[in-house]
């Protein structure tokens, strides 16, 4: 049996009592009157006692009334009490169903129901998966970042790598910004004098073919000179490089008794090969390198054939067509060029 229908037991029970014992005292009141009217003192006397009995459990009764009336006032908030927690039921049930949520009974406070390790666990996969995306782009920049950012071929064979130039070559932006400058040859594309000038600075080092006309034209300080000729190794900063015979086999444009070079040069652990113009000759057959620097327009130069000959011989990891576009050869020889590569060999084409 539950509370509330013991309490309503409880109030029929008083109820009952009540009655009863209201209809005795009526009884015994008009028995009292009756026999007030009688001579004997002494039985008026303990009839009246009577009297004063019955109205004392009268005054009892009212009390009871009292205590019936709060029991059912208690009762009436019980009802209130539950239907409001069966509504709250309902609703912490619709919350939960929602989005997750419970409601602490003895707080009064709404909360997530989702447990600790879970919330652990959230944060955890979440750091993991942005850790690999860093790692990736780490990755993408150590492997290409180079081609990227620090590569640049603004046209004919005028090549930057970082801070270093290869036959700067129609820069008109003055920005000083050179460590080294390697001239390969002293044709006018090659041997531009207001470029050199753009870009030199008080520190800058000057890696040129044994021209005395040509070195004297630049003024560089003497101890920034390093004069080469080809099929020797030299070191200047802290880099080291080889020079490779540049030459035409049946063109009278560049002759092999010039001594004009190719530069291999060793650059965070990599060699960049810019070959200079030069013809598909056995000397470049030779060189080991992972980043070739091939001309391709023909006519002063190998064509795109011959320069994807060269190239598929070599097998540098990634090549960059240079010496088109401009003065000699189509700018469309890049892609005809890059037909003809093997597929394990990148193909950057810068000049467009």
């Amino acid at each position: 049996m539950s509370d509330i229908d013991k309490i309503n037991e409880q109030i029929k029970q008083l109820s009952k009592n009540k009655f009863d014992d209201e209809k005795s005292f009526d009884n015994e009141k008009l028995n009292v009157i009756k026999d007030i009217k009688t001579d004997d003192v002494t039985e008026k006397t303990i009839k009246l006692n009577r009297i004063d009995e019955v109205e004392e459990n009268t005054m009892k009764l009212d009390k009871i009334d009292n205590i019936s009336e709060k029991v059912v006032e208690d009762k009436e908030k019980l009802d209130t009490t539950r239907e409001f927690d069966e509504s709250l039921t309902k609703k912490i049930s619709k919350m939960k169903t929602d989005d997750d949520t419970t409601y602490d009974t003895t707080t009064g406070i709404f909360s997530n129901e989702m447990d600790e390790p879970l919330i652990k666990r959230a944060v955890l996969y979440g750091i993991c998966i942005f850790t690999v995306l860093i790692i990736l782009l780490i990755i993408i920049i150590i492997l290409w970042g180079d081609i990227i950012k620090d590569i640049v071929i603004n046209t004919q064979s005028s090549i930057k790598i970082g801070n270093i130039y290869f036959d700067p070559f129609k820069i008109k932006d003055s920005v000083h910004d050179v460590s080294i400058i390697f001239i390969t040859h002293t044709h006018y594309d090659h041997l531009d004098l207001e470029s050199i000038n753009n870009i030199r600075n008080d520190d800058t080092y000057l890696v040129i073919v044994d021209d005395e006309d040509s070195i004297n034209k630049l003024s560089f300080e003497e101890e920034k000179i390093i004069r080469v000729k080809p099929n020797n190794t030299y070191k200047v900063l802290d880099y080291e490089f080889s020079t490779i015979p540049s030459y035409n086999k049946n063109k009278a444009f560049h002759l092999r008794e010039y001594n004009w070079v190719g530069y291999n040069v060793l650059i965070d652990n990599e060699y960049y090969y810019v070959m200079g113009d030069t013809d598909d000759i056995d000397e470049a057959h030779q060189v080991k390198c992972d980043y070739l620097f091939i001309p391709i327009g023909g006519y002063y130069t190998m064509d795109y054939r011959e320069a994807s000959n060269c190239t598929n011989i070599i097998k540098p990891k990634e090549v960059f067509p240079i010496h088109y576009g401009s003065i000699v050869g189509d700018i469309s020889l890049g892609e005809k060029f890059k037909e003809l590569i093997n597929e394990d060999i990148k193909v950057n084409i810068l000049i467009k």
